[in-house]
């Protein structure tokens, strides 16, 4: 081969090899921040199907904590956080949960769950939330790998 084809063949090797690291860059930037930056245009509500819950049935929650075991809260006024940080409600030995993960709050109509800023999301129904989402009885609630069931 002479030197000139050979030269040829590195440059293009190289420009190959850089437009790879990029590709590569802009699907990881996109996967990373797209969720972050695009708003939602529409909130999750729950099906018709399912009952909302009351304020006065008792309503409770059953979370099904990492090491396997399962936790029952009742809904009371009081807003319940899930999240690492010492200071939530329930406190979640989860590597996939953020110090301040989400909040159930009760609000005229029922509780609503809101993702407070968490890096993997909080999903309601396999959909993950953007904004303050209901739930109803039946739901299932996902906070990093914890999995909470809403009961009436």
């Amino acid at each position: 081969m002479s030197e000139l084809t050979l030269t040829l063949l590195r440059l293009g090797l190289l420009v190959a090899l850089w437009l790879f690291v990029f590709g590569v860059l802009s699907t990881l930037r996109r996967d990373l921040f797209a969720e972050a930056t695009r708003p939602s245009r529409r909130t999750p509500v729950a099906p018709r199907t399912r009952s909302r819950l009351h304020p006065r049935r008792g309503a409770h929650l059953v979370v099904a904590l990492a090491d396997g075991s399962t936790r029952r809260i009742g809904l009371g006024d009081e807003p319940i956080t899930f999240g690492t940080a010492d200071d939530n409600t329930v406190v979640l030995d989860d590597d996939f949960t953020s110090g301040h993960h989400a909040r159930i709050v009760r609000r005229e109509r029922g509780w609503v769950i809101e993702d407070l800023g968490s890096t993997n999301g909080t999903w309601v129904e396999r959909r993950r939330i953007t904004a303050a989402a209901p739930i109803s009885d039946g739901m299932h609630v996902r906070v990093g790998r914890t999995e909470i069931v809403v009961g009436a």
